[in-house]
Formats: C-alpha cells, structure tokens, sequence
C-alpha cells in the first residue's frame, strides 16, 4: 500500500510539473493573456477538467511558476553564500549572477517581457519579500567580510546590503539604458567594483592610521 500510494503522489507531483513547464513554454512564447487553460492541459496531454484538479486559474499556474523562479535565484545566491569563496569575491558573484539570470530570462523568448511585467504586477507582496530575503544573503556575507576584516566595521550590514541592491536596479529589467548583455556585465561589475571598494577603504585608513601611532598590532 505506501509504495502505491508513493507512487501515486509521485505522479501527482510529476503532472503539477509538467504542467509547469508547458504553461511556462507557452507564457514566454505566447503571452500570458493569451495564453489558456485549453492550450496548457492540450500540450500536457490531460483534459482540461484533469487540469483544474491540480490549478484552479491560469492565475494560480503563474503564481506557482514565479515562485519556483524565485526559489531557484535564492538559491543560486544562497550556494555562492555559503561557498569557500572570501566575502568580496562571493558578493560579487552573487551580484552578477543575479543580472545574469535576469537578463537571460528576460531576453529567452519573445513575450518574456511581458511576463516579467505580469509577474511584477502580480507578486507585487511576494516581490517584497524576495528581496528582503537577497539582502539578508548580501548583509550575512557583509557581517562575515566585517568579521574576516575585509570590510570596514562602521556600516550596518543591512545598510549596506540595500545599497548594493539599489545599485543593481539600474542594470535590471526593463533595461532602458543597456542593450547587450556583454554591456550589462561589464557595467554591473565596475559598480560593484566600486561599492566594494567603498567597503574595503577602513584597511588602509587604519594601516595608515597604525603606522602613524606606531600600533601594528592586528
């Protein structure tokens, strides 16, 4: 009895996803208006009533698939969080593979756009909340640079990790001022280079500091 009904939540879980996946292909390739819920249960091969027994709108689908997007992204930043890398190194690629994956996206499929915008509009709280969740990741690895003294000490961590995300913003959908990904990196990486750079300043102010005093203590 439990490996047959394992077996038939495993196929449950299995549809859901594929039903995922095949409104995901057509949201991107046709739009999210236009797209519905006949098209979705024709391309996952169930009939459309099959359907409303896992999703009960073409709303409920969008929403599902947004927040797999987003859990995907945190972890992306939460594996460079927890890597071996030193504290500048991880924020900087945290910075860049979040534009990345963005850029990506948004550029997949000839409606991503307008999906990016539906999403936007839709996940208006849940948004919110994803962000607050990358700035914790971006403030945990600030702390971690304090600690390790590759950051100065007199920023908040919290402070400084939304001052990064706001530098982000001019390099993210719906890209008005950059038209190539190459430009998009390149300028995405000189601005965290310089939020960086602002972070790390106390080294030399306090060497200098030291050798004035006469204290090279660590």
């Amino acid at each position: 009895m439990v490996n047959r009904s394992g077996g038939a939540v495993n196929g449950i879980l299995d549809v859901r996803q594929q039903v995922l996946d095949e409104a995901s292909r057509l949201f991107l390739q046709y739009g999210f208006k236009k797209t519905t819920m006949d098209e979705i249960a024709r391309r996952v091969g169930i009939s459309k009533g099959a359907l409303y027994l896992h999703f009960d709108s073409k709303e409920a689908i969008f929403l599902e698939i947004g927040n797999q997007v987003r859990t995907h992204l945190l972890g992306l930043l939460a594996s460079v969080a927890t890597s071996d890398l030193a504290a500048d190194e991880k924020i900087r690629q945290m910075h860049l593979d979040s534009l990345s994956y963005a850029w990506d996206y948004f550029h997949q499929a000839p409606h991503a756009p307008e999906v990016w915008g539906e999403t936007t509009a839709m996940f208006n709280i849940r948004n919110t909340e994803f962000y607050k969740q990358c700035q914790r990741l971006v403030a945990q690895v600030v702390s971690e640079g304090q600690e390790t003294r590759i950051f100065r000490r007199d920023v908040e961590p919290d402070r400084a990790a939304w001052l990064l995300a706001m530098a982000s913003q001019g390099f993210s959908p719906p890209y008005l001022r950059v038209s190539e990904r190459k430009e998009l990196l390149e300028g995405a990486l000189e601005t965290v280079n310089l939020m960086l750079d602002g972070l790390s300043h106390w080294h030399d102010e306090m060497t200098a500091e030291r050798v004035g005093t006469g204290d090279m203590t660590p």
